[in-house]
């Protein structure tokens, strides 16, 4: 019953309604900004838009390839044999590109995987695109997934990386899973889901909004003195009040996922979902598929949400003033937007990455390695148990300050 009441209580105060309709307005701008904006190019025209997205995956499914290793070193060898054309090419910054039909009917079509290809085998941390095919020469490269582990091997060897031989091998270790051939076709709507779960920041800053007057207007009421001094007020209807928050907020945000997604995956499309994510770049070290990925997103995101929700309810229960709690509030949820880290080496780096925003993040690709004693971890959970600690600490905190509260 109480449980119900601070609901109710909750969620029929006006500024929560504006604040929630706020966190969807954002959520579904953020999400529609780069469907609206995308652009297409064929040889014909330019589409723009929602057509421009149906286009490119249109083209993109008629295109879709399984890459053995035979198929790539065929799709290789078929560049290069339209570069011996010298009509069909220009130069342009140094690189030599195809141009006219050579290029609209055989590139452009295929350039996200002929792309793909060209990281794989281009120099670690170097930009690349299919021009950079025409450089190989296959009787000196290993064969595609051989070139792959080599390069993931370099890569966590970096001197930059300051990664110890049992970190290296902790994510040799973890890639090993991946399972290969990889397939690849279209997965834009899966893939911006978890790539774009950092925008979520906002929402949750709004979530914490409208849950910081939870304890605090109870000071600016007056009614703390009869919560207090209440049979049940230090107890039952504490924990009530705690309870009514976290289900208010958790709601809220996966009302706005769910918008975030119905957007994606309407607009892009469902397919994609059982591609493993090294489609999108091939060092990513996570056996996962995109589906998981995003699973994996929402669950950081939530942990993040509950960690600031239990963070808020300090606040709230802390200071008098709602206005006081929602400024630090804020404060330690967009200051770190504006704190880049370098690299992921360096304890100040290392840090950063776990501040709110960036810890959003999943960082599937960096290599994002915490170590404590003979305990490795990835980047993703050190950021999911660190929250779970954080609201683990908190929530206990903020009903404990509530019940020593002195009413004026």
């Amino acid at each position: 019953m109480l449980l119900k009441f601070e609901m109710k209580k909750l969620i029929r105060k006006r500024s929560v309604g504006l604040l929630s309709l706020a966190t969807l307005i954002v959520t579904t701008v953020l999400t529609l900004l780069p469907l609206l904006s995308a652009q297409y190019y064929t040889q014909d025209a330019m589409s723009t838009g929602l057509q421009a997205v149906k286009q490119e995956k249109k083209i993109t499914l008629e295109n879709a390839a399984l890459l053995t290793d035979t198929n790539v070193e065929e799709v290789i060898r078929q560049v290069q044999s339209l570069y011996r054309n010298a009509a069909h090419t220009s130069s342009q910054g140094g690189s030599e590109y195809l141009e006219g039909s050579a290029y609209w009917q055989n590139i452009a079509p295929k350039e996200g995987m002929l792309n793909l290809i060209a990281k794989a085998y281009a120099p670690i941390s170097q930009t690349v695109d299919y021009s950079w095919l025409n450089t190989l020469d296959l009787s000196a490269e290993p064969l595609f997934y051989q070139k792959i582990d080599d390069q993931r091997r370099q890569l966590v060897s970096q001197p930059g990386r300051h990664l110890s031989a049992a970190q290296q091998e902790f994510w040799l270790k973890k890639a090993a899973g991946i399972q290969i051939p990889f397939e690849y076709s279209w997965f834009k709507g899966w893939s911006w889901i978890s790539s774009s779960m950092e925008l979520m920041i906002i929402c949750i800053l709004l979530i914490c909004l409208i849950l910081i007057p939870v304890f605090s207007q109870e000071y600016s009421s007056g009614m703390d003195s009869l919560i207090l001094g209440s049979k049940f007020g230090k107890n039952r209807l504490v924990r009530a009040k705690i309870a009514a928050a976290y289900l208010t907020g958790t709601a809220l945000f996966l009302v706005n996922v769910l918008v975030m997604a119905i957007i994606s995956l309407g607009c892009y499309g469902m397919e994609g979902w059982n591609l493993p994510i090294q489609t999108a770049n091939p060092f990513i070290p996570y056996p996962i598929t995109f589906w998981q990925a995003d699973l994996i997103s929402l669950g950081l995101c939530l942990c993040v949400l509950w960690g600031m929700i239990g963070l808020s309810l300090f606040f709230s229960a802390a200071f008098k003033s709602s206005y006081q709690a929602a400024v630090l509030a804020i404060l330690i949820g967009l200051v770190p937007v504006f704190l880049m880290p370098s690299s992921t080496a360096g304890f100040l780096n290392k840090i950063l990455y776990l501040m709110p925003y960036q810890a959003l993040i999943p960082d599937f690709a960096k290599y994002l390695t915490y170590q404590l004693g003979p305990f490795i971890l990835d980047g993703a959970s050190v950021k999911a148990l660190l929250y779970l600690l954080v609201t683990m600490i908190s929530v206990p905190a903020a009903a404990a300050k509530f019940r020593r509260h002195i009413p004026a």
